[in-house]
C-alpha cells in the first residue's frame, strides 16, 4: 500500500514523467476527475473498456490495451469505476502493477496529494501509531471506535490501557481509566459502544485496563473497587459455575464463535487471585473447559481476529499446546506479502486478526512468521499512523476505515518483536568490556563521583544487556546498589548476582521516583522509538544533584553500520536540547577520539531547595 501511495503521489505532484490514467469513464471517474482539477492535477486519459467512448470531460478515451501499448513504468492508474475486481485481474492479466481502486484511498487529498508533506515528518511506525491514539482519545472520555465514529469505545479503550501503559502513556491511560469508572454499571457490567447491551466481552477488556491501577495513589481505590464489582459480574454472568460458560452472547448465526469469551479469563482469573477468590478460580477453570469442548473452539474458518482473541487465551491461561496445531495452519497460509488471509483460502487480510497472530507468535518466543506480519503492517499502515480493519479484494471487515484495536494490536505485536528480538540473539550480546574502552572510563568516571556515599548511593543502567559496563562497576570497589534495567528477561538471566535484575522498557521504567545517584544508558537509547519519552524516565527516577549520561552513536553517521529496522542513531542537538528541558549543566562531547560517530551527552537533576521546589 505505501509504495503504492508513493508512486501516485509521485505521479500527481510530477515528480517524475509518469502520467495518471483513471480506469473507468463513467461517472465516478468523470466526478473524481473534477476533484483532482481542483488541485490541479491532470490525468492524461481515460481507460475504458466500452469501446464506443472515445471522449469524456475532454480528455481522450482510450482501450486497456492502448494503454498498455504506450506505458511507460512511472505511469499510474487509479481505477475510477465499480468493478474493481474484475479490472484488477485484467490489469494483473496484463502485467501492470501501478495501480489503486480510488476507494482503497478514503481521503485523495491526504493519502495521495499530500502524502509526502504527511510522511515528511519522519516519525516511525511505532511514534505514527500512538499519534494516531492520541488524536482519538475523546476528551475527558476514552478512545474512539474508529476514524470515522468518534465515539469512544469502552471495550476497546479498556483493553488499550496497558497498551498505553507499557508505552509509557501512563497519565493518558489512566484518564481513559477515569472515564472508565465513570461509565461502568450499577451491576459492574460495561455496554457496548452504543450502550444498547452489556456484553461479558467488553466488561472483562475493561478489566485488563483496570488492573492497571489496581495500586495508583490517585485511583486506586476507585480501581480496586471496580475489578472487585467486574468479577462479581462477570461470575454472575456464568452457568452453572462455570460448566456451561457464559449466558449465551452473541447471535445464532455463528458469525462471532462464543469460545472468544476464552480471552476474558485471562483477566478474570489474574483479578482473582488478587481477590483470593477461590470459588471464582474454580469457576474459570470449570469455563475453560467448557470452551474447549464447544463446536466453535479454534474453527480455521472462522475471521483471524475471532480465532486469534481464542490462541491468545489459551497461552494466556498456560494451555499453548491447544494452539500449536492452529497456528502452524495459519501460518502455512501465510502469504508472500507477510500477511495472513482473513479465513482460510480468501485473498483478504483482517489487519487486527494478522496482528494478533503475531502477538501470540511472540508470547510464545518464536519470531519467524511475526517479523514478516509486521512487515506488512508497516507497510499498510496510513501516513498519519492508521491502521484499516482490512485489505484486498473482497475485503469487508472495516475496509478503508482506520479502526482503534487494529492500532492497539500492530503495537503490542511490535514491543513484543522488538522484546523477542533481543531475547533470541542474546550471542550478539557481549558479558564484558576492556577496560581501556573509551565508554567503559566515562562510566567509571561519573560512578567514582558517589563512591564515597557507600551503601547509601545506588546506580541504574537503563538497558543494560549483560551488564558489561555494570560489572566493571562492581570490579572497580562500587559497594552501594546496583540496578540493571532491560527489556529482555534472557539478557538480565546473564547479570551478576550483586545487581538487581529489572525487567522493563526505557519507556515505562519500572522504579520509583529519584532512585538513583547516577544513571547511565550506553548504546540503548538508539532501540528507542519514542527518544524523548524514554530521556524522561531517565530523569524521572534520577535523584536531585544526581547525574545522567547517555552515550551513543550520531546521527550524522548514520548509514556506517548495518543496524535493525527500528534503531535510530541520535541527533545531537535533538538529544541535548530533550535533555536540557529536564537537567542543568548538560553537555555533549566526544565519547571515544578514535570513534567520531560516538557521543556522550551528560546531565545533573536540578537539586531541590528546602522549602522550594
Amino acid at each position: 500500500m505505501r509504495d503504492k501511495l508513493e508512486k501516485l503521489n509521485a505521479v500527481m505532484k510530477k515528480k517524475n514523467d509518469g502520467k495518471l490514467y483513471l480506469f473507468g469513464a463513467g461517472k465516478n471517474g468523470r466526478e473524481l476527475q473534477e476533484y483532482l482539477d481542483k488541485y490541479g492535477i491532470s490525468i492524461h486519459a481515460f481507460i475504458d473498456n466500452n469501446k464506443t467512448l472515445h471522449k469524456a470531460n475532454g480528455k481522450e478515451v482510450i482501450s486497456a490495451d492502448e494503454f498498455i501499448a504506450s506505458a511507460a513504468s512511472n505511469d499510474f492508474v487509479l481505477v475510477s469505476c465499480a468493478s474493481y475486481e474484475e479490472i484488477e485481474k485484467q490489469l494483473q492479466g496484463m502485467g501492470w502493477k501501478n495501480y489503486m481502486h480510488y476507494r482503497e484511498v478514503p481521503d485523495i487529498k491526504e493519502y495521495a496529494i499530500d502524502y509526502d508533506i504527511v510522511q515528511s515528518g519522519g516519525r516511525t511506525c511505532w511514534e505514527k501509531a500512538v499519534a494516531w491514539l492520541m488524536r482519538h482519545k475523546i476528551p475527558d472520555g476514552g478512545i474512539s471506535y474508529s476514524n470515522k465514529e468518534l465515539r469512544a469505545y469502552p471495550e476497546v479503550t479498556g483493553y488499550l490501557i496497558p497498551t498505553l501503559v507499557d508505552y509509557g502513556y501512563y497519565e493518558e491511560a489512566k484518564d481513559c481509566a477515569k472515564w472508565l469508572l465513570r461509565i461502568q454499571e450499577a451491576d459492574g457490567g460495561y455496554s457496548d459502544v452504543g450502550h444498547t447491551k452489556e456484553f461479558v466481552f467488553d466488561t472483562a477488556q475493561i478489566l485488563r485496563g483496570m488492573m492497571c491501577f489496581y495500586d495508583d495513589e490517585e485511583i486506586g481505590v476507585q480501581a480496586a473497587e471496580a475489578v472487585r464489582k467486574i468479577c462479581g459480574y462477570l461470575y454472575a454472568n456464568m452457568v452453572d459455575g462455570g460448566t456451561g460458560g457464559y449466558r449465551k452472547q452473541y447471535g445464532h448465526d455463528g458469525t462471532i464463535p462464543e469460545a472468544i469469551l476464552l480471552y476474558t479469563l485471562p483477566p478474570f482469573r489474574k483479578a482473582a487471585k488478587l481477590l483470593q477468590r477461590q470459588d471464582y478460580l474454580d469457576a474459570i477453570d470449570r469455563c475453560i473447559s467448557f470452551y474447549e469442548g464447544s463446536e466453535d473452539f479454534l474453527r480455521i474458518e472462522d475471521l483471524t481476529h475471532f480465532l486469534a482473541y481464542e490462541i491468545e487465551a489459551l497461552i494466556d491461561l498456560g494451555r499453548a499446546e491447544k494452539a500449536y496445531g492452529i497456528l502452524d495452519e495459519l501460518f502455512s497460509s501465510q502469504m508472500e506479502n507477510g500477511a495472513i488471509p482473513s479465513h482460510k483460502n480468501s485473498r483478504w487480510v483482517c489487519a487486527p486478526g494478522a496482528a494478533q497472530i503475531a502477538v501470540c507468535e511472540l508470547k510464545l518466543g518464536k519470531m519467524e512468521h511475526a517479523k514478516k506480519i509486521l512487515e506488512w503492517i508497516r507497510s499498510a499502515q496510513m501516513p498519519q499512523g492508521g491502521i484499516w480493519g482490512s485489505y484486498g479484494v473482497g475485503a469487508w471487515y472495516f475496509a478503508g476505515v482506520e479502526i482503534s484495536w487494529a492500532v492497539k494490536y500492530y503495537l503490542d505485536a511490535e514491543r513484543l518483536y522488538i522484546e523477542k528480538w533481543f531475547d533470541c540473539n542474546t550471542d550478539d550480546f557481549p558479558e564484558t568490556i576492556e577496560k581501556t574502552d573509551a565508554r567503559h572510563q566515562a562510566v567509571l568516571k561519573e560512578a567514582r563521583k558517589i563512591y564515597g556515599d557507600g551503601v547509601n548511593s545506588r546506580i541504574a543502567e537503563i538497558g543494560c544487556g549483560k551488564g558489561r559496563f555494570l560489572r566493571g562497576i562492581l570490579e572497580d570497589g562500587f559497594e552501594g546498589g546496583i540496578d540493571g534495567i532491560d527489556v529482555s528477561e534472557e539478557l538480565l538471566k546473564y547479570l551478576p548476582d550483586k545487581v538487581r535484575k529489572i525487567h522493563g522498557r526505557m519507556e515505562n521504567i519500572p522504579c520509583e521516583d529519584s532512585a538513583y545517584d547516577f544513571v547511565f544508558c550506553v548504546e540503548a537509547l538508539e532501540h528507542s522509538q519514542n527518544m524523548k519519552l524514554a530521556v524522561s524516565e531517565m530523569a524521572r527516577v534520577l535523584k536531585p544533584g544526581g547525574t545522567l549520561l547517555i552515550i551513543d552513536k550520531d546521527k550524522a553517521y548514520w548509514g556506517l553500520m548495518r543496524c535493525s529496522v527500528w534503531e535510530n542513531w541520535i541527533g545531537m542537538e535533538d538529544l541535548k536540547n530533550c535533555m536540557e528541558g529536564l537537567l542543568e549543566n548538560v553537555e555533549v562531547r566526544a565519547a571515544d577520539e578514535g570513534k567520531p560517530y560516538m557521543l556522550a551527552w551528560s546531565g545533573k537533576k536540578r537539586a531541590v531547595l528546602e522549602g522550594k521546589e
